[in-house]
This record gives structure tokens, C-alpha cells and sequence, in this order.
């Protein structure tokens, strides 16, 4: 927590505001999606250091705004998000499998990036959720992927989660709720089914 620490330290020293990115996987996803006031229940390492970041934040940090969000995916020149790497295989005609059991609420960036910077214009503080608005499993988010970049969804195979042998526990039924931050800003933030779109036309697909 040092570079939390320096960066709250250095945000008051100029007067301004810290943002703090934090997750859904501060819960422990039983009953999802979360709103801003639901009770933190981490169950992995990651989600305990967010949690924790998120509460030297808000206590130490004069003006703080912490964004939690998830499943962030869109146009990026690294092409390392879930997205990128889902094409990426599908394309060379693998078989790809993805958890049926894991439930969220998938971001599209630029709508992420828009939506804090409003924010920050309406100098909102404390909690705010910035997340897709449409709930969805990760395969059937995959098989969407699929179908709107043009490639074969039956080449996504939905499994367990326990399946996969991932090392850290994920919160299972999760995502966040964004109505309170849909009010604030007027508008409606974008479900995973027009985020796709979009991020296809924005990749030239």
C-alpha cells in the first residue's frame, strides 16, 4: 500500500482529486450484482488489497473518488484483454473454454473513461459504480464476441469455473449495479451487447 499511500500524499499536497479504480471482486459473489452500498466480502488476495486501497483512499485522501468497475474490455493497442485474446483463438479456429458460472456485468472502456471524466466534472466523491448495464455469463459474452466480430461461436465451450484450475477464487455471481451513477449523469451507460458493437466498428471489423 506505499504507492497508494504516495499518491494519496501527493493528490493532497496539490489539491486534487484521486481517483481510485477498484473492482467487484471486493465481494464475494453470492448475490450480485452489487450496489455501492452492499457489504465487501472479499475471497481472494486481489480483492482484499482493493478493498483495503479503497479504505486508505476514502480516509486518508481530501477529495477521493473511488470507480469500481469490471470486466473491462475495448479497443487497446496491446490487444491483451479478454476480447483480444478470445479472437484471437477463435480465429485460428480453437476451441476456447470459458466459465458458464461466472456472472457480471462487462464494461466497455471509452464509456468507463467518458463517464469518470463527467464525474469528475460534478466533483462526485466517495463510491460510485461505472459498469455495464446488462448482466451476462462469460460464455454467453463470449458467444456474443462471436457473433458480432464474425467468427464461430460454437467454438466457445462453456464450463465450471473449478474446471479451469485458476489458482484464485473468483466471486462467482458478481457485477455492479450503476443506476445511482446512470441518475447522476443523465444518461444510461452501455450494456455488453452495444459495447461490442461499437468496440467492432471501432476496430474497423
Amino acid at each position: 500500500m506505499i504507492g497508494v499511500r504516495n499518491l494519496v500524499d501527493a493528490a493532497n499536497e496539490i489539491g486534487a482529486t484521486l481517483v481510485q479504480f477498484s473492482t467487484d471482486y471486493i465481494f464475494d459473489g453470492l448475490n450480485g450484482p452489487y450496489d455501492e452500498h452492499a457489504a465487501a466480502n472479499p475471497i481472494s488476495a486481489y480483492g482484499l488489497q482493493k478493498l483495503i486501497a479503497e479504505h486508505l483512499v476514502l480516509q486518508r485522501a481530501r477529495r477521493a473518488l473511488i470507480v469500481r468497475t469490471t470486466v473491462v474490455y475495448g479497443p487497446e493497442p496491446q490487444g491483451k484483454n479478454f476480447i483480444y485474446r478470445l479472437l484471437a483463438a477463435l480465429r485460428r479456429g480453437r476451441e476456447v473454454a470459458v466459465p458458464a458460472d461466472q456472472i457480471g456485468t462487462p464494461t466497455y472502456a471509452p464509456v468507463l473513461a467518458d463517464a469518470v471524466f463527467d464525474l469528475l466534472l460534478t466533483e462526485a466523491r466517495g463510491v460510485v459504480n461505472v459498469a455495464g448495464r446488462q448482466l451476462v455469463s462469460r460464455d454467453e459474452f463470449a458467444r456474443e464476441t462471436a457473433r458480432t466480430f464474425g467468427e464461430d461461436p460454437g467454438l466457445v465451450r462453456a464450463v465450471e469455473t473449478v474446471e479451469l484450475g485458476q489458482a484464485a477464487p473468483r466471486p462467482l455471481r458478481a457485477g455492479l449495479r450503476a443506476e445511482s451513477t446512470e441518475r447522476r449523469l443523465g444518461r444510461e451507460l452501455l450494456g455488453y451487447i452495444d459495447g461490442l458493437q461499437r468496440m467492432s466498428v471501432e476496430m474497423g471489423s
